[in-house]
């Protein structure tokens, strides 16, 4: 892709992310919430930006696509076109269309047709409603000439706030010259508190040289008096009553609901090109170009602590190796600043990726004929972009089996005895050096049994095998196993939930289900927050040294020998009152010889949730910050293992794969041994 091209995908997709996020808002007050007419501008504004953006790099199509679009806003936000649920999914489906542009653009594919939605936008614009022969402001008896000096928009917003009821006020005040500005704004900051600033223009109040007169309409519920004390501390400010007060009608007008509309600016005539941002949009393989280079830093710090450890060892190396050592710790030191601020340009809000998720479980459910509402929480949980970007395919799958597989239609939820409406939920939040994403839904849960009765009729499971209700429910990650008995084009084929298994451990993270019949799921992904630079526990067993990431390792204990027992076929240990299942890590990867001996055996526990894992290893060779490599296409299918790292000194480590391990053993999967 062109430099130009990438820039323009970037603020693209910055637009149209923020576009959905007030569509959103919208589907929300099309739905019977209050009527916020900012956020009517704020689409606009984005529909209004993507056209400017494409016709400056010249993409016709999409700007010729944004024109028709932003005209359909602006007919909705002067009154000219009714707020529905059909014209809000219209606009999402133009958000989509006009994202689907982008991106075939980027990757230079044909461009998808807009000719049918543009007809649709055609049709809308061409159904105008009814107007009523008075107005709300010719039936409050406000001036008609004052009501011609007014825009449009500033004239539709007046009369919908005396069709809502609301008051219109008139604050009149005077200004010195000098700071006008700053008084004005006082002013309006105030009033915004409690109502929508229609307008503000110059007052025909006597003004002189020195002083310059506004007036500022306000639309809102509370009365004269109480107004007039919430502007008490501009100097001479006079408020009248223009209007309004009186019951709300109880006919709707067209394009905007009831309720007190949002303190915002009237218009967006004040818009100003200059970003209020304080970020610079970097590509991310200047991050990677950067972070390779942190990471040969880190590897270049362990070597050099290891020489200065050697030399401190030595006597006769005396001072040299004092200040050698000296040296190293500011080295390290700085290397360690260096490497968090380079991690951290990395880390984004996991909240694009929920925005994303929004859009598919409104257009998912729809499709199935479901309402499901959509709760957020922790979208400013940060991880590494390259996690971020990674976990959309599959939260998109459990998203969609969850509105497919278990939030129920309507009629049954009634049935059941719940609200006809599900929920669907995303969390994120921080745990030590990790993120917990959760998804829950409220529907009808997974049923473990049949779940097994599956597995056992498809030959995937062993029939003598007996399992726990959690090991039951991790079976739905088995490739080819679908308790649907009709395929549709969302599930059935048993072809899924095991990719979604393999991506995330693909991210070294770890996945579990927790579901409880007739109440709904709850899928917890556990992540680390970086895969660019990690810290390690050093392991060795038979003669092979392992990197374990920190984060995967719950404690390190040692066991006395011959505290190690065998229930059903799998070796176990107690821990704090606890059985705990183990192997032993030279077992697991086949390698020949006998494991070490001694009075104590090192284990160190790893585990998820409830579960609990010990791995048994020879010896713990310290902690150390580790650049975590792909393996080659040979390799990098190998069970166990995530990657491989280099310490320093020319010597390359495997790094274990703690979620296939743990899977593995749980399952009775490969190279599970008892200890």
């Amino acid at each position: 892709m062109a430099k130009l091209s990438q820039e323009f995908v970037s603020e693209a997709e910055e637009i149209l992310d923020e576009l959905n996020r007030e569509l959103f808002r919208l589907d929300g007050m099309a739905s019977g919430e209050a009527f916020n007419p900012e956020c009517v501008n704020s689409i606009f504004r984005g529909a209004h930006s993507l056209k400017g953006l494409a016709g400056m790099f010249g993409f016709s199509e999409l700007q010729e696509f944004a024109h028709h679009l932003e005209t359909l806003l602006d007919s909705l936000r002067l009154g000219r076109v009714a707020l529905s649920k059909a014209l809000v999914d219209a606009l999402f489906r133009g958000a989509a269309l006009m994202k689907s542009l982008v991106e075939a653009r980027a990757a230079e594919n044909a461009l998808p047709d807009t000719a049918g939605l543009l007809a649709e936008v055609g049709r809308v614009l061409n159904a105008k409603p009814e107007q009523a022969q008075v107005s709300p402001a010719e039936q409050a008896g406000i001036d008609p000439a004052f009501t011609s000096t007014l825009s449009e928009y500033e004239e539709h917003r007046l009369n919908e706030n005396l069709r809502t009821g609301n008051f219109v006020h008139k604050v009149t005040a005077v200004f010195e010259l000098a700071t006008f500005d700053t008084a004005l704004g006082d002013l309006i900051e105030a009033a915004k508190t409690k109502g929508e600033i229609i307008t503000t223009l110059p007052s025909g109040a006597a003004s002189t040289a020195d002083q310059i007169a506004f007036d500022v309409l306000v639309g809102t519920k509370i009365s004269r008096d109480e107004l007039a004390t919430l502007v008490a501390k501009i100097p001479g400010a006079e408020v009248t009553t223009l209007g309004g007060g009186a019951a709300k009608p109880a006919a709707p007008a067209a394009g905007a609901g009831a309720g007190a509309p949002a303190a915002t600016p009237a218009t967006d005539d004040r818009a100003t090109a200059r970003s209020t941002a304080q970020t610079v949009r970097v590509h991310i393989g200047k991050l990677d170009y950067l972070m390779n280079i942190v990471g040969d830093l880190v590897i270049q710090r362990s070597e050099l602590q290891r020489i200065s450890d050697r030399l401190k060892r030595e006597v006769e190396a005396g001072q040299l190796a004092i200040d050698f050592d000296k040296a190293i710790r500011n080295f390290t030191r700085r290397v360690n600043e260096l490497q968090t601020g380079v991690m951290n340009t990395r880390l984004v809000p996991i909240g694009s990726v929920f925005e994303r998720l929004a859009t598919v479980i409104r257009q998912t459910s729809r499709s199935l004929g479901k309402d499901v509402r959509i709760e957020m929480s922790g979208v400013e949980t940060e991880l590494d972009k390259l996690i971020v970007e990674e976990l959309s395919d599959p939260l998109m799958h459990i998203v969609r089996n969850a509105i497919d597989h278990g939030i129920e239609l309507p009629a049954e939820r009634e049935a059941a005895g719940k609200p006809p409406q599900g929920t669907i939920r995303l969390n994120a939040y921080p745990e030590g050096n990790k993120v917990i994403v959760q998804i829950t839904d409220d529907g009808k849960g997974i049923d473990a049994d049949r779940v097994h009765q599956k597995a056992l009729d498809l030959g995937l499971v062993d029939p003598n095998q007996q399992l726990t209700n959690a090991e039951k429910l991790d079976l739905v990650f088995l490739p080819g196993l679908s308790t649907k008995t009709e395929v549709s084009d969302l599930s059935g084929r048993g072809v899924g939930m095991d990719v979604v298994k393999n991506n995330i451990a693909g991210l070294s993270g770890v996945i579990q289900i927790d579901s409880k019949p007739g109440k709904g799921t709850t899928f917890s992904l556990t992540l680390p927050i970086t895969l660019a630079i990690i810290k390690a526990l050093l392991v060795e067993s038979r003669g092979h040294t392992y990197a374990v990431p920190i984060y995967s390792v719950i404690e390190c204990v040692r066991v006395p020998a011959g505290r190690v027992t065998t229930i059903e076929r799998r070796a176990v240990f107690e821990l704090r009152e606890r059985s705990v299942p183990l192997i032993d890590l030279g077992s697991y990867f086949r390698h020949e010889g006998e494991p070490a001996t001694g009075p104590y055996d090192y284990v160190i526990v790893v585990g998820l949730a409830e579960q609990r894992l010990g791995i048994r290893v020879d010896t713990l060779a310290g902690q150390q910050d580790v650049v975590i490599k792909p393996l080659g296409d040979l390799l990098k299918k190998a069970p166990g293992i995530a990657g491989a790292a280099e310490l320093g000194g020319q010597t390359t480590v495997l790094v274990l794969d703690i979620g296939r391990i743990l899977s593995d053993v749980m399952t009775g999967g490969h190279g599970e041994r008892a200890a």
